[in-house]
């Protein structure tokens, strides 16, 4: 087992291999895992060993929670996780989601970013029009956005981007819809993780409308074998 250092993250434990568990899969590299499984209350549960725990933010009424998955009106609603050095990432990354959009019609909506009060963010993944999009910022935006496949509203889908300074590569539903060669590093951050919010266009946020069953951030470049084996692993949560 190894500890990440530092003053936001000490305590992060990360196994050495991978591990079953009933609900889900461990990686090494697993900086942050929400599965929804409490069901209730104003806090989301990380089940990595980082202890990055989320608290469910709205300004007029928090998200609703629908058996072990949590929607999100569109409006105001979003999940704030307070910055840590674990969810500072910098070479390699993989984002794991399921999710079903109720508005594909949207101009964007963002999934999750992690930044401070200005726009440059550490890494950023959202919905344009309902096609699935990766960025971060170094110098400059780096961007792959997916033209192919249109997610279908009131559909859940399981989305997963990976990062190797190399290639973006975009997936959905296991398949690979979209790569882009890109060789910068991502530029960690003091900013908090948000998910379901774009922080930096106030007063005009963008929101995630729809439902969210699952999320993983990993600190390591799956393959796409292990993106398969997620795919079928979690496709039938609610």
């Amino acid at each position: 087992m190894r500890s990440i250092g530092g003053t936001r993250g000490v305590g992060c434990v990360l196994p050495t291999n991978t591990i079953g568990d009933n609900n889900f899969k461990r990686y090494i590299g697993d900086r942050l895992i929400i599965d929804f499984r409490e069901g209730g209350g104003t806090v989301v549960k990380d089940r990595s060993p980082c202890g990055n725990d989320g608290t469910l933010q709205g300004a007029t009424g928090l998200p609703t929670w629908e058996r072990k998955r949590l929607s999100f009106d569109g409006t105001d609603d979003y999940i704030s996780v307070v910055d840590s050095d674990s969810l500072d990432i910098i070479n390699a990354i993989t984002i794991e989601i399921l999710l079903e959009t109720i508005d594909n019609s949207l101009a964007y909506q963002t999934i999750l970013e992690k930044r401070p009060v200005v726009d440059e963010y550490n890494y950023y993944t959202r919905l344009d029009l309902g096609y699935s999009r990766f960025s971060f910022y170094n110098g400059a935006h780096r961007v792959l956005l997916d033209n192919t496949t249109q997610l279908s509203n009131d559909v859940k889908y399981h989305l997963a981007t990976t990062y190797d300074k190399s290639n973006i590569r975009l997936y959905v539903a296991s398949i690979q819809v979209k790569s882009g060669v890109q060789t910068a590093a991502m530029i960690a951050n003091a900013g908090d993780l948000y998910i379901g919010v774009e922080t930096y266009l106030v007063p005009d946020q963008k929101y995630f409308k729809g439902k969210m069953s699952f999320i993983r951030i990993n600190a390591k470049t799956f393959s796409a074998l292990e993106v398969l084996q997620e795919y079928l692993w979690n496709k039938w949560r609610n």
